[in-house]
């Protein structure tokens, strides 16, 4: 149920509360995976609670505990959580109190990179989602017509309100048009790849620069930064004993990619990817060191200072 804690009157919505969503779980979990006999082929379909704004977060903890009194919080797989209340550092909440459930990020677009003040619906908000435990971000429009009286209909759908898309059809209607949003997502899902695990690093400010870093299967390491300031910023990493300062352009988002073959028994060497909206971002160097306690988690033991 898509925010199960809202009735809206421009569109079908259903009210649940935690009680009722804690059964439907239970209900469907079992009805899925054929628990008692009764039900047909399992299903293995994953089941994610709330599906609500972040300061909404009670409720999914809510339902947690209800199927936890009995011993059932592995019916389900996340909690998902929307943008148009409260801040991503409230899913912290929600991993603090149950850390073997995923959370993901399922409805949301932002736009540009915003501004100093580090608020709104903006890039430094996924990198926020990112830091606070979200193992997704789905931008929500993906592609619209050119022509506004066939894309603006529905009850959020006329300027202001019209959420950014990534494409938007030619004139022609031959072919499409990316928008900067397109590249700057490009900076996360191009080279954060499946299986990645997001490892420690210095947050950054809005003033200058917000970072998030992983490490991908193919131990290949990566920072993504936020620029939303009107200057270009230095971007330094400080990596077991290797360090390297980059520029991301002013109101951009930048990629730096090292391999750390160290992992694998060799020497690494590294390289930046440019920035959506014509920013850049550059690094070299060699990497050495061996990384010791290598763990499987969401938080992996490296770290980088920024």
């Amino acid at each position: 149920q898509n925010e199960r804690n809202f009735t809206p009157d421009a569109y079908p919505g259903m009210l649940l509360t935690d009680q009722q969503e804690a059964d439907l779980v239970e209900a469907t979990y079992e009805n899925f995976h054929n628990i008692g006999g009764e039900h047909g082929p399992e299903l293995h379909t994953g089941l994610w609670i709330l599906d609500h704004n972040f300061d909404q977060v009670g409720s999914a903890i809510a339902v947690m505990d209800l199927l936890a009194a009995k011993d059932k919080v592995a019916y389900v797989d996340a909690a998902a959580f929307h943008h148009y209340g409260g801040d991503p550092s409230q899913m912290t909440q929600f991993s603090d109190r149950y850390p073997a459930t995923d959370m993901v990020f399922t409805e949301g677009a932002v736009w540009g990179v915003g501004n100093a003040s580090g608020q709104g619906a903006n890039f430094q908000e996924v990198v926020k989602m990112l830091r606070n435990g979200a193992r997704s971000y789905v931008d929500w429009v993906t592609m619209v017509t050119h022509d506004s009286a066939e894309h603006i209909q529905g009850p959020f759908a006329a300027p202001p309100n019209l959420s950014p898309v990534l494409l938007m059809s030619a004139p022609d209607d031959v072919g499409y048009v990316r928008t900067p949003e397109f590249f700057m997502l490009g900076q996360f899902s191009r080279y954060i790849k499946p299986g990645a695990v997001r490892i420690a690093s210095g947050a950054g400010t809005p003033d200058r620069a917000m970072t998030v870093a992983f490490l991908n299967p193919d131990d290949q390491v990566l920072l993504v930064a936020v620029n939303a300031s009107d200057f270009d910023q230095d971007v330094t990493i400080s990596y077991r004993g290797w360090q390297v300062t980059g520029t991301v352009a002013k109101k951009a988002v930048g990629t730096f990619l090292w391999k750390d073959d160290s992992l694998s028994g060799g020497m690494g060497s590294g390289s930046g990817g440019g920035g959506g909206g014509g920013g850049c971002a550059t690094a070299e160097g060699t990497l050495g060191s061996v990384l010791a306690d290598r763990k499987s988690t969401r938080l992996n033991s490296s770290h980088i200072t920024i």
